[in-house]
């Protein structure tokens, strides 16, 4: 099989399985459909705010099914992501 990104790797599967369980977190389940949903708007976010192809983007998300949305809407955005520890995050 031909090396893909993930991103691409997952819309296949949306497209072949969408009403599979993507993600099943503390009792709730998602389906690919629901999960490539919410990460195409998070998508859509990102470009409002000026991610494009070659962009980094830092994440500062504890482990949920938005995480994941955020980390696939960065990758269809063609962008990079940097995952940070929430609680290195240092707020006054």
């Amino acid at each position: 099989m031909a090396e893909q990104l993930i991103h691409e790797a997952f819309a296949r599967h949306v497209s072949a399985r969408p009403d599979a369980i993507a993600l099943s977190f503390r009792g709730h389940r998602d389906s690919y459909r629901t999960l490539d949903l919410v990460a195409r708007a998070f998508a859509a976010e990102l470009a409002a705010r000026g991610v494009a192809p070659g962009s980094v983007v830092p994440v500062a998300l504890p482990r949920s099914p938005r995480l994941v949305a955020v980390l696939l809407a960065i990758l269809k955005r063609g962008a990079a992501y940097a995952v940070c520890d929430p609680r290195w995050m240092a707020f006054p």
